[in-house]
């Protein structure tokens, strides 16, 4: 995370993090587990616009570590919630447009998670923001 402070910094954004230091080990590839959180607050970062938030959230539940990406950004629409891990996949609304990608992140996001027994997902409300979280499970 701290790769994309200095981008968050410029669009005068807010970058949280509220992972606590106890959190117990989790079965993951340390390289895969970067990538995923790189991609994942880089998103947010594309999306959210200037003077918006952006919180990394982890805790435990259920046996996993759960980290949650919260922003307040565009949102997604409910037309391209169920594409939205879709290799190549690209919303055709305007704003999303804007930002340079391939379509290739969330897709690889979500592969990187399920090849380490996790789980992603998303909640999202255009104009209102997104949370993307992922599961790992306990080591």
């Amino acid at each position: 995370m701290s790769s994309l402070r200095h981008r968050v910094e410029e669009k005068k954004q807010t970058l949280i993090s509220e992972v606590p230091n106890n959190l117990p080990l989790i079965n993951a590839d340390p390289n895969r587990l970067v990538q995923v959180l790189t991609n994942l607050v880089s998103n947010a970062w594309k999306y959210t616009p200037e003077g918006g938030k952006i919180t990394v959230r982890a805790f435990q539940t259920n046996g996993r570590v759960r980290v949650e990406v919260i922003d307040t950004g565009l949102g997604i629409s409910p037309e391209d919630q169920s594409k939205l891990f879709t290799q190549f996949f690209r919303s055709e609304a305007p704003q999303v447009r804007e930002q340079t990608g391939w379509g290739l992140g969330l897709n690889v996001t979500k592969k990187l998670v399920e090849i380490m027994d996790g789980e992603i997902g998303f909640s999202s409300a255009l104009n209102e923001g997104s949370v993307f979280w992922f599961s790992l499970p306990l080591a």
